[in-house]
């Protein structure tokens, strides 16, 4: 996994703590040690573990996730906001018996 990040390699960063688009920003790798690499951010490095690429934030700092473009991130955003509508929306268009029958045929899909 270290060889694919480089310094210099270009990510989307996402602060997953507020769902601010305008937050969403372009973010470059700016150096990469054994464990970890970092990304500049405004006038800050932001730690991300190489194997995993988890933000590694100290207590009461945002936390980021990181994306490999803008399409992604915008895709895996949308994504969860069309999951979120169709939970909301669920509980007032089915019946007791249809939630029934697709909570059973989701556990057995499952085993």
């Amino acid at each position: 996994m270290k060889d694919d990040i480089q310094v210099g390699q270009t990510f989307y960063l996402s602060n997953i703590d507020r769902r601010d688009k305008v937050n969403d920003k372009e973010v470059f790798v700016s150096k990469i040690g054994k464990k970890y690499f970092y990304v500049s951010y405004g006038c800050q490095e932001l730690k991300f573990d190489i194997k995993t690429q988890v933000h590694i934030n100290t207590p009461y700092s945002p936390s980021y996730l990181l994306y490999k473009s803008k399409e992604d991130c915008e895709y895996i955003h949308e994504t969860e906001r069309r999951r979120r509508a169709i939970s909301d929306r669920l509980c007032h268009l089915l019946t007791r018996k249809e939630v029934n029958d697709i909570y059973n045929f989701l556990i057995l899909r499952d085993k």
